[in-house]
């Protein structure tokens, strides 16, 4: 009798995604940011949008009772949005873990992911599946990759810049900041990150670096 429920049940969500998954396809994805799906996924369930993303690498976070995502089915990863401060240890600790791709439906975006380094900028169509705990479990249906990556020496020299910054030694700090390449990253990370060099500049009184 277990079984019957259970299979009845899987049954009815599976008709529902159907359903709504013609409904996603029919409109037109919304460009926002991963902070804001993450602050308020509620507004994004079942609806589709897109998001400039840096990846970190795969997961192993599956809550198949409370959500469609299952470890055959579904490949896990992580990753960065365009408004995270990854000099710092808050920022670069708190990436989203919780991003799925179907193995089978999707399997392009799967294999681009598989084959994919860390680092690497993507753009990803996604759709919010579930809120559960109150957070965004995010299925990603499409990647979008021109292999731009933010190399780890220059994430090592904003890291060090901050800490030197941090330190009161803005000087050597912006050592660190004008070696540093920012071609091709997205202007929002690209912008944060001037934002931060601009900030240790008008610290150690450098005016026309301030204002580059």
């Amino acid at each position: 009798m277990k079984k019957v429920v259970m299979a009845a049940v899987a049954s009815l969500l599976v008709g529902t995604a159907a359903a709504s998954d013609d409904d996603i396809k029919s409109k037109k994805p919304l460009e926002t940011t991963l902070r804001d799906v993450v602050g308020c996924p509620e507004a994004y369930t079942r609806y589709p949008f897109e998001l400039e993303l840096l990846y970190h690498g795969p997961g192993s976070i599956y809550n198949p009772f409370y959500t469609a995502f299952v470890p055959s089915d579904f490949f896990n990863f992580s990753a960065w949005g365009v408004t995270a401060n990854l000099w710092t240890r808050r920022g670069y600790e708190k990436d989203h873990p919780l991003f799925y791709v179907n193995r089978g439906r999707t399997a392009k975006a799967h294999e681009t992911l598989l084959r994919m380094a860390p680092l690497t900028w993507f753009k990803a169509s996604c759709v919010v599946r579930s809120t559960s705990g109150g957070k965004a479990w995010i299925e990603v249906l499409g990647i979008d990759t021109r292999d731009i990556r933010l190399h780890r020496e220059d994430l090592q020299k904003l890291v060090r810049g901050h800490l030197l910054s941090q330190q009161g030694d803005h000087e050597r700090a912006m050592m660190q900041y004008d070696s540093t390449n920012f071609a091709g990253m997205p202007r929002q990370f690209a912008g944060t990150c001037r934002y931060e060099i601009g900030q240790t500049a008008v610290a150690a009184d450098m005016v026309a670096e301030a204002v580059r």
